[in-house]
């Protein structure tokens, strides 16, 4: 049995993605799962490392394997930085019964579990949920979309896995009240500062002397931007101001081409170098959000991507002076 990518996303939802989760959780409480620690191969000259994760839930027929790649420098090459796939064995006989693509369940697996989290440690009486939804879910759009795009192309499992978990929440308006914002991408600094994002990626670059990898085919192709510092304006004002209305919003900062982003860099040192990358990028889809929705009935965000660019590298070049 092989299944792509495809295939799991025919079969599988979030909600017996829940179920089986939760079970597996509760088992493993009780000793019936027997799991072995995360195996790591590192390949120091690649800049990558391997990893394998193996688990049997105690009277299962069989058991399974995940082995997932992390190579950073992947996305110079248009290539995904982390691939998985999981293998499954016939426990009575060690023969190989299946394969399938990792991607799209280690994403739901995500999701599912913040579900099981929020239902065992919410109050009891708890009937509010802020979602984090991400404006991943447009895909490919022309022109200025909002809330009301009845077209959604969502390309990631990440995405894919958003729209799932809205849908939800629209199944389940009367049980529940919510608002659910769609992200942008995230700038600023915080613990978990992912490198991998345009912005980011380039504040790593230019601290290190690096040029900034660039394709000339995305230099004027926008997408939302979402300064960290107005994520923590929008929960705390949702918060402080019981906005939980069933309602979708769209939370940006700025949309932004990469020629615009070029220029917030160079704005704050001129000497930054541009690498303009020969190969093909295939996820040239771009898109612009309106979040006049959220200003109009909520709050104005004001903070800008610039500053945001410019404190992170300020903070890690005194953070490298100190070392």
């Amino acid at each position: 049995m092989v299944l792509t990518s495809d295939d799991v996303e025919s079969i599988l939802t979030i909600n017996d993605t829940i179920s089986v989760l939760e079970k597996s959780f509760i088992e493993l409480s009780r000793k019936q799962v027997n799991m072995t620690d995360r195996d790591v191969f590192v390949l120091e000259d690649k800049n990558g490392w391997f990893g394998i994760m193996t688990a049997h839930v105690k009277n299962m027929a069989a058991l399974g394997t995940k082995l997932v790649t992390v190579f950073p420098k992947n996305i110079e090459i248009n290539k995904p930085t982390t691939q998985a796939v999981i293998s499954l064995i016939d426990v009575n006989t060690g023969e190989l019964i299946g394969i399938i693509d990792g991607s799209l369940i280690t994403g739901m697996r995500t999701g599912a579990t913040t579900g099981i989290a929020t239902k065992y440690l919410s109050k009891k009486n708890s009937s509010k949920l802020i979602h984090i939804s991400s404006t991943s879910v447009y895909g490919e759009q022309k022109g200025l979309v909002d809330e009301n795009c009845k077209k959604l192309r969502p390309k990631s499992p990440y995405a894919k896995v958003k729209v799932i978990e809205e849908n939800i929440l629209k199944k389940n308006k009367d049980k529940i009240s919510f608002v659910s914002y769609r992200f942008g991408t995230i700038s600023g600094v915080s613990m978990g500062m992912r490198f991998h994002t345009a912005i980011n990626k380039f504040c790593f670059c230019a601290l290190l002397g690096k040029p900034l990898p660039v394709w000339k085919s995305m230099m004027n192709k926008p997408r939302p931007y979402l300064s960290l510092k107005d994520a923590f304006k929008v929960i705390k004002f949702t918060i402080e101001n019981n906005f939980f209305n069933n309602e979708t919003f769209n939370i940006l900062s700025e949309n932004l081409t990469l020629k615009k982003i070029i220029g917030y860099f160079k704005k704050y040192k001129k000497t930054i170098k541009i690498k303009y990358e020969k190969s093909k990028l295939v996820n040239q889809y771009s898109y612009r959000v309106s979040s006049e929705k959220f200003t109009r009935k909520a709050l104005l965000l004001k903070s800008n991507i610039y500053h945001d660019i410019k404190f992170t590298l300020k903070m890690f070049r005194n953070i490298n002076n100190e070392m």
